[in-house]
């Protein structure tokens, strides 16, 4: 039975239109827009020191990160979640934080830190953001 019903979900899948823009994205919710890792400022951010965890995130209709890639795969808890009801990401422009591959995310009722990996996946996170922006 299950098999079958597989099998019907794959046929009717096969006439779904997956989404191929951000406004598209919005219509479908739950559609995954962009997965990887980034490190996160967790701990005391205002006034001592934060401390940096790299973690797995998952974009959504949220932004919800999880331990690691395992943990998401796995069905496991995630660690944290970003509502992305009200966001702004500006475009980075101090040069200490671009060396360091470091954006902002603005989001209520709290934001949140993050360094990518390269100068790459840094554009490529701030672009699909500031895109959801206009939503």
């Amino acid at each position: 039975k299950v098999l079958q019903q597989l099998q019907s979900f794959l046929q009717v899948s096969k006439h779904v239109q997956a989404p191929t823009t951000t406004d598209d994205v919005r219509k479908y919710p739950g559609t995954i827009i962009k997965t990887g890792y980034l490190t996160k400022l967790g701990g005391n951010k205002s006034g001592g020191s934060g401390n940096w965890k790299r973690r797995f995130f998952v974009l959504a209709d949220h932004l919800v990160y999880y331990e690691n890639a395992d943990v998401y795969e796995n069905g496991g808890a995630p660690k944290g979640q970003v509502c992305l009801n009200c966001l702004y990401c500006p475009t980075p422009d101090d040069p200490a934080k671009i060396a360091k591959f470091e954006f902002s995310i603005f989001a209520l009722p709290w934001g949140l830190t993050v360094r990518a990996d390269n100068k790459a996946d840094m554009d490529d996170w701030v672009a699909i953001f500031q895109s959801l922006q206009a939503f």
